[in-house]
């Protein structure tokens, strides 16, 4: 693991505003090569996938949805687990239309390097919103992540940028992967998305 890693291991421990998360990483006023890489990047690799079925586990750091806009018609749910609770409250504001969540109204200018349009961006949020089925808390730390919950086995997980920021050393983070691994059908590597 490189050093920054650890470092980021030590700041996700602390509870913090996820509007700031937000404003930082992934608003007009973010560094811009940061946000190609940590969203348009993802999102245009994930487009180039063919990847489906009926359900899909999310773990990304973050209160972020994003990543899951381009395949949100291949599955017809979404089950999002984070690992802090202010990020499960900043997601369920949006999911549920509520006027204080995020604005990503301003993606609008990498629509055309996306293959899409304003109206194909809404239609997109709404599938994508009635098919977030569950927003679960993820505690990597615990033999069940989503204890009291114990979720079935799903078709697709997809985690992107989240495993480095919740494992200290490199044998927390194999054993943190093997519990992620788990949630997957076959538990086959080659058919979990990572975005690391």
């Amino acid at each position: 693991m490189d050093p920054s890693a650890v470092k980021n291991y030590y700041l996700y421990l602390h509870e913090y505003d996820p509007k700031d998360f937000l404003t930082m990483y992934l608003s007009p006023t973010s560094d811009k090569q940061l946000f190609y890489e940590i969203v348009i990047f993802p999102m245009k690799e994930l487009q180039k996938l063919n990847i489906s079925g009926d359900v899909l586990i999310d773990f990304t750091t973050g209160p972020v949805i994003l990543q899951l806009l381009p395949i949100c018609k291949n599955f017809n749910e979404f089950i999002v687990l984070e690992a802090k609770d202010s990020f499960i409250k900043e997601l369920e504001k949006w999911v549920k239309k509520e006027e204080r969540g995020f604005d990503w109204n301003h993606l609008s200018q990498y629509f055309p390097e996306l293959g899409s349009d304003w109206e194909k961006w809404l239609e997109k949020e709404e599938i994508l919103r009635k098919r977030v089925k569950n927003v679960k808390k993820c505690d990597l730390d615990k033999a069940n992540p989503t204890e009291p919950f114990v979720l079935e086995k799903v078709d697709c997980v997809l985690s992107a940028y989240v495993m480095q920021q919740l494992s200290k050393d490199k044998d927390s983070y194999l054993k943190n992967l093997k519990k992620i691994i788990f949630l997957h059908k076959s538990r086959r590597p080659s058919n979990i998305g990572w975005f690391i």
